[in-house]
């Protein structure tokens, strides 16, 4: 029997004679009595030496317990204010996405304006569009007009259930009657495949003007009045034409949201 066995059994012995001496005090002398008391007190000092050490294992895991317990409570409900955090972030994050947009709306009150998301752009030699996450179910339907920011973005020309495709300005084949901001001069204004664009059909006898705004002019079917398109960046004049080229003020890489119009608006 190893070192500790042998201790444990000398305990157990201790405190069993101990507990029958002490059962049987009531029938000796008293001066036996007396003695025996002093042998079994050393019987006692080892059983509470013994047992304290337990009570105080036994109240430190209690403990260790309601600390684990509270500890597990704190975890969840730090877990449930991150999961709050995060929610309010990603809402505070839209906000911010979508706020200029909704001032634009709120100013200049378009009723039957729809806010759109860009899920898809395609960017191509040939086509220029975007894929808007509203659709027929929405209210969008095809020529509608798709507005950033009091800026032109281009037109509806498909439309699905849920979604719908829209022809930006700066497609090869998009078409808009438009005017220069400070001459006036009017005129056409047409994509490229470079995502330049081109203003065609201007007066020769108009002035033009380098670092102009070119806005909507409205005398199309389509395209409403007095949203912003372009800016000349350079012009020609050759005899009776004038060769003039713009850059778009949109930019299709940083459009995520927008607002799809109705023609009469």
């Amino acid at each position: 029997m190893n070192y500790a066995g042998r201790r444990t059994l000398l305990i157990v012995g201790f405190v069993l004679a101990s507990s029958i001496a002490i059962w049987c005090l009531p029938s000796l002398s008293r001066v036996v009595q007396c003695a025996v008391s002093y042998l079994c007190y050393p019987l006692i000092r080892v059983q509470q030496w013994s047992v304290d050490p337990c009570k105080k294992y036994l109240s430190s895991r209690q403990s260790f317990n309601q600390l684990y317990r509270e500890h597990q409570a704190l975890v969840q409900a730090y877990e449930g204010l991150l999961a709050e955090h995060i929610a309010l972030k990603a809402t505070q994050d839209l906000y911010d996405d979508v706020h200029e947009l909704i001032d634009f709306k709120e100013r200049y009150a378009y009723a039957d304006a729809c806010l759109a998301q860009v899920m898809q752009r395609t960017l191509t030699h040939d086509a220029h569009y975007f894929v808007l996450d509203k659709g027929a179910r929405h209210g969008v339907q095809e020529q509608m007009v798709v507005v950033y920011k009091h800026m032109l973005v281009g037109k509806i020309t498909r439309v699905f259930p849920c979604y719908a495709e829209c022809m930006l300005i700066t497609d090869p084949k998009c078409k808009v009657a438009v005017y220069c901001q400070r001459t006036k001069a009017q005129g056409i204004i047409k994509g490229g495949s470079d995502g330049q664009m081109q203003l065609l059909h201007v007066h020769h006898l108009a002035s033009i003007k380098e670092n102009d705004l070119v806005f909507s002019s409205g005398q199309g079917t389509l395209f409403p009045r007095g949203f912003g398109v372009a800016r000349i960046v350079q012009h020609e004049k050759n005899d009776v034409t004038y060769t003039i080229s713009c850059n778009p003020l949109i930019d299709p890489m940083q459009i995520d949201y927008c607002y799809v119009l109705k023609k009469s608006a």
